[in-house]
């Protein structure tokens, strides 16, 4: 097909059932290195999920915070999602951290704000979880909002599993897998916030959820088909008063 992102999207509908599944795999690693971050997204997504050790994947799974630095407690912080470590959007500076810093100037942007591996993993994404809960205890930030994307926000849900207390959790574009990550509500203020478009490809690479189904969680679906990172694009969130729905 002469679309790259339906060749990468039928690499990955049709890897269970291929005979030659070098030739899917081709497809994806190809897809890493295109231009559009949709394509890249999903073809990453989908190659991790069959192939989760594949070289391909390793420069895009890193991250270190930062020595931590002493500065006045916060109350908010965002959380990046699967291979997204090194991506500016949620780091100070980044245009959504702008934004969400102008709506909340407690947004936290100190040099050691959190970053996890971003590997795509049951075990990165407990790694994470973990790291979480450590980095918020360490430097008494128990309580704080978090808003996280992609399976940023899952880790979030794991660690309120784990112990941890939160604020309100916004979850942006988040896959569903409620077997694995489900807010513990005792730790979390209700309700939770899911905030994603229709059809969203990379979660379907992924194997999730489009949403879930619980009083507690509600659900906010933008006018927008299968773009995993509009939920974190400024000009999305002021189109459609997105921190007015969330009370944010």
């Amino acid at each position: 097909h002469p679309k790259q992102l339906v060749r990468i999207s039928a690499a990955i509908s049709s890897m269970r059932l291929t005979t030659r599944p070098q030739q899917n795999v081709k497809i994806l690693v190809d897809g890493l290195k295109s231009a559009d971050a949709l394509e890249r997204d999903v073809a990453a997504t989908g190659l991790a999920r069959f192939y989760p050790e594949h070289p391909a994947l390793r420069p895009l799974s890193r991250g270190k915070t930062a020595r931590r630095v002493k500065k006045p407690r916060q109350t908010v912080m965002l959380i990046h999602g699967t291979w997204a470590s090194d991506s500016a959007w949620y780091q100070p500076g980044g245009d959504f951290h702008r934004h969400i810093e102008a709506l909340r100037p407690d947004l936290y942007d100190a040099a050691d704000f959190f970053k996890w591996s971003g590997g795509w993993s049951d075990g990165a994404r407990l790694d994470g979880a973990t790291a979480l809960k450590q980095w918020l205890e360490s430097r008494n930030e128990m309580g704080l909002d978090l808003i996280g994307h992609s399976h940023g926000a899952n880790i979030m849900l794991k660690a309120t599993e784990l112990g941890l207390r939160i604020g309100k959790a916004v979850l942006l574009s988040c896959p569903v897998h409620v077997d694995k990550y489900f807010p513990n509500f005792a730790n979390v203020q209700a309700p939770v916030f899911a905030v994603r478009v229709h059809m969203d490809l990379v979660v379907i690479a992924d194997g999730g959820g489009q949403r879930f189904n619980h009083p507690q969680i509600k659900e906010i679906t933008l006018p927008i088909w299968f773009d995993h990172g509009a939920s974190h694009e400024p000009q999305v969130w002021q189109d459609n008063n997105v921190a007015q729905k969330i009370a944010l």
